[in-house]
Formats: C-alpha cells, structure tokens, sequence
C-alpha cells in the first residue's frame, strides 16, 4: 500500500510540475521593413506595400481614424512610407478609380509648370499679363489691367473681384467676370478664375495647350526618370 501510494504521489507532481510550464505559443514572423527609397517603374502593375505591424504602430487606433475621416467626409486617405503604402482607404462612395477635383492640387501642378516655362525662358513672372494675353483681357481701365503680372496670379494677389461664395463668376476667366477690387499686389484673394488664367497664359507663350506642354514638360519626364534616372530639364 505504501509503494501505490508513493507512486500516486509521483504521478500527482509530474502532472503539477508538468501544467506549471505556460503554453508556447508560435512566433508570427514580421518581414522586415524594406530600406531606401521606392517608386514603381512605368512596366509596373503593382505598388509596393507595408504593414502597420512592420513599423510597430498603434494599430488599435487606426480604425478610429477611419471613422473620424469618414464623419468628415473624406474621399480617400493614403499614407506611404518611403513611398510604399501603409495605408490606403477610402471613403462615401468613393474607390482607387474615382474621378475628382483637383482644386488646389491642380494649382500647385499649374505653379509648377509656370516654373518650367520660365525655366526655358518662355516667360517671365514679372511679365504683365497683358504681355501674353493682350490688352483688354480684364473688364478693368488699361491702367489698371498693366499692373497685373503672371507673378500677381501665381500668388493671388491680382486685385481682381473674387466673388467668392458664388461659383460661377468665381471660376469664371471672361473679361465680363475680372472685375477691379484693388491695385495688383495690395490685396490677397482666393480667386480660382485669375489663377485659371495662368493656364492661357502658358498657352500663349509655350505655343502649346497648357495641357500638351505640361505633359510633354512634366508627366513625360517623371515617366523617363522612373524608367532610366533623372537628367537635366534642358
């Protein structure tokens, strides 16, 4: 009897000491993060990604973002880390195909290609619009109307009536519409219509259509430096 019960006891301490060790639960491997800057070549169906386990975010917040940018009405949201995606989503209807305004994106491109012009020595910023567009461009006295220069609708301070809160006259660039408010340089307005004016400005002095020049001088040679590395724009 003393024999069975050692041996019971022996049983009873191997079972303790055996429940005792915690579960093991297998290792989830992270890729590592990729170094060095990336962008896809023009061959290039895909676009590479990372995670937000790979750069050790606070992942339990992200859908919290989604929500705030949903209830703000945003149509699509992306964040890139050194140029591959993290994340990517989207909004009200919207998917990775939509079509949408640019608004002050086009601006900043419409700038840029102002620059490239310059740059070739097909205008000049202090240049009066009038210099491109010819007189009479503005409902305003010829006085008036010379003291605006491409820089004054590149900064949008031409001075001219900017009617915002009514579309129509604000995007408007007819004569009728370019109404005086103040001297060139003296006022700050957001006035989509003067700026869209840059647009034939650039038509006027690159003898081609604002949207052939800036393709030709910016979509095709961001193509080329993907494909063989950036050269100089001469």
């Amino acid at each position: 009897m003393k024999f069975t019960t050692n041996t019971v006891l022996c049983f009873l301490l191997l079972a303790l000491f055996s429940c005792s060790y915690d579960k093991v639960e297998p290792e989830v491997e992270i890729a590592p993060v990729p170094q060095g800057m990336y962008f896809p070549t023009t061959s290039s169906t895909t676009w590479e990604t990372l995670t937000p386990t790979q750069l050790d975010w606070n992942e339990t917040e992200i859908e919290n973002l989604y929500e705030y940018l949903d209830e703000n009405r945003t149509k699509g949201f992306m964040v890139l880390k050194d140029g591959r995606i993290v994340l990517e989503k989207y909004f009200n209807g919207h998917t990775a195909d939509s079509q949408w305004t640019w608004f002050s994106a086009a601006k900043s491109l419409t700038a840029t290609i102002t620059g490239i012009a310059q740059g070739e020595g097909l205008l000049h910023i202090t240049d009066k619009t009038s210099d491109y567009l010819g007189t009479n461009w503005t409902s305003l006295p010829i006085e008036k109307e010379n003291l605006i220069t491409v820089q004054h609708h590149l900064s949008m301070t031409s001075g001219l009536t900017d009617h915002v809160g009514d579309y129509i006259p604000w995007v408007c660039t007819t004569p009728s519409c370019l109404e005086y408010t103040a001297d060139a340089g003296t006022r700050w307005a957001y006035h989509q219509g003067a700026f869209i004016v840059l647009q034939n400005i650039l038509t006027q002095s690159t003898g081609m259509d604002f949207q052939s020049y800036g393709k030709a001088k910016l979509e095709d040679r961001i193509a080329e430096c993907r494909e063989t590395g950036p050269k100089p724009w001469a």
